[in-house]
């Protein structure tokens, strides 16, 4: 799936469950938080931590 299925399907989901919440003049700014999401978590895939607690020591798994 692309970052806008993901994003379609998400959004789906959260007006579904929140139909009486959320305006349809909103729409645009979830699907973009949503889709924002989604990238942040996919180049957050890329990296694994080593042996270290600390955070900053994340190296690409290139």
């Amino acid at each position: 799936m692309n970052n806008k299925e993901i994003t379609n399907s998400y959004y789906e989901i959260l007006k579904t469950k929140y139909e009486n919440m959320i305006l349809d003049k909103e729409k645009d700014d979830i699907k973009n938080i949503i889709s924002n999401i989604n990238e942040i978590s996919d180049s957050l895939n890329k990296y694994t931590l080593d042996n270290s607690i600390q955070p900053f020591n994340a190296k690409p798994l290139e």
